[in-house]
């Protein structure tokens, strides 16, 4: 009698090519997770990039602009001396660009924060809101991380200073705490806003 041993090549093989399936899947998934990092880092590059250009527009509009003073005054008979030039330069970088502020503004605010009004008088910028409380949270918290929140950001805190705290009170409107409280900032001086980072 011959015994015969089979051997099943394809169960061999299956689990090969199982492996082999895995292996791809990998490459593949190797390949999209790069592939996801470079474009979002191409995405973070671009807008960068943009903004860069964006303030380097805005450079160049505020030296048109002062060049273009400087050609009336020179068209209306008046000789320039240095201070005056050195004066036009400093009243463009002098000057708070309040568009700029109110959109920094609307990023810090917190989603349960609303600004109910602002004012700014006597180099002092006032800022009234309200926000709600929740359960177990202190007024104060939640004022101070607002204001913690300004005093770090770069774009507002280049012509503010001194911001703090001014009052506070709680209400409850339909069984639900807020808060409404103000705020002061202090304008930065012109030479503090040039010298420190400010527009120039």
């Amino acid at each position: 009698m011959i015994n015969v041993i089979k051997i099943n090549l394809n169960h061999a093989m299956s689990r090969a090519s199982r492996r082999e399936l895995v292996r791809e899947r990998l490459r593949w998934s190797y390949f999209w997770a790069i592939t996801a990092l470079l474009v979002g880092a191409l995405v973070i590059f671009y807008m960068e990039n943009t903004k860069v250009n964006n303030i380097i527009s805005q450079k160049e509009d505020q030296i048109w602009d002062i060049q273009e003073q400087i050609k009336k005054l020179q068209q209306q008979g008046k000789n320039l001396s240095k201070v005056d030039i050195m004066s036009l330069a400093d009243l463009e970088s002098g000057r708070i660009f309040w568009a700029e502020k109110f959109m920094e503004l609307s990023k810090v605010l917190p989603e349960d924060m609303a600004i109910t009004r602002i004012i700014f008088k006597n180099n002092i910028l006032t800022i009234q809101g309200v926000s709600r409380i929740f359960l177990g949270e202190r007024e104060f918290d939640v004022i101070n991380r607002f204001i913690e929140a300004l005093r770090k950001d770069d774009i507002f805190a280049e012509d503010f200073e001194d911001v703090k705290f001014s009052k506070f009170s709680r209400i409850t409107v339909l069984k639900q705490d807020i808060v409404e409280f103000e705020i002061l900032a202090r304008a930065k001086s012109r030479t503090d806003r040039s010298s420190g980072g400010g527009r120039s």
